[in-house]
């Protein structure tokens, strides 16, 4: 997601850092989260977006396009995502009104302490893990079998589901389907598109908005036919993410 950089930490534009340097200043301790509000379509704030940052020794701030690229081409992202899940509920934890996100690669969809530590969340603080919203992020074709696994196992712990960039890469229909996602963010290049009068952006956001209601109704009435639909389904929420300046 674009970022705004009234609202986060300042991040330098540095060069690209190499995937075990930027996995080695993770596990000590150097990520951090700089929160971005997500607002819906008629821009009511819905929740907060933790968008990772790394602080290098000699004290620059980098943004996640300086790194997790390549730390999540070189199959290293696991801790990425474990470091930025605890992030987040430390602050749910002491902040109690608010709804956070996180991101959940889904090439990490199957990790096991990732998901223990969410299951410990739930036994502990149930309130926090039910304001979490964990947001599948895909770089590359989930396995769908793997996806409607680790969606139930997300669900079962309390925290919402959301599927971002919905209508362009590997957030598809049937990515949708499977997911059943309680958030689906737009690709912002409806929004981008829409603000700067291109023609047939109005039809295109029509029909990708039509394709994301019937992705996620048409799961629903499947679920239904075989057991009760989840609750959170009832509280399905379109959001369109917003055009936001580049830093």
């Amino acid at each position: 997601m674009p970022e705004d950089p009234s609202v986060m930490t300042a991040a330098t534009a540095l060069p690209s850092l190499a995937p075990q340097e930027s996995l080695s200043l993770i596990l000590a301790g150097r990520l951090s989260l700089a929160w971005q509000p997500v607002r819906s379509a008629v821009g009511t704030p819905f929740f907060e977006e933790g968008l990772a940052r790394l602080t290098l020794p000699c004290g620059a701030v980098a943004a996640a396009g300086d790194w997790v690229p390549a730390l999540e081409a070189a199959g290293l992202s696991a801790q990425l995502d474990r470091a930025a899940l605890e992030l987040a509920l430390e602050r749910l934890g002491r902040e109690r009104t608010l709804r956070l996100s996180v991101n959940l690669s889904a090439a990490n969809l199957a990790d096991a302490p990732w998901h223990a530590r969410l299951a410990r969340a739930a036994r502990e603080d149930a309130d926090a893990a039910r304001r979490l919203i964990v947001e599948i992020t895909e770089s590359a074709s989930p396995d769908l079998g793997r996806l409607a696994l680790a969606r139930r196992a997300i669900a079962a712990c309390g925290p919402a589901v959301a599927l971002d960039d919905f209508g362009a890469g590997h957030a598809t229909e049937a990515v949708a389907m499977i997911l059943r996602p309680d958030i689906l963010k737009l690709d912002k290049r409806f929004a981008r598109d829409l603000r700067d009068g291109v023609a047939g952006a109005a039809d295109r956001f029509a029909a990708a908005l039509r394709k994301a209601i019937a992705a996620v109704d048409a799961r629903r009435r499947e679920a239904a036919s075989s057991e009760p639909p989840p609750s959170a389904l009832e509280r399905l929420a379109l959001l369109l993410q917003q055009p936001q300046r580049e830093p």
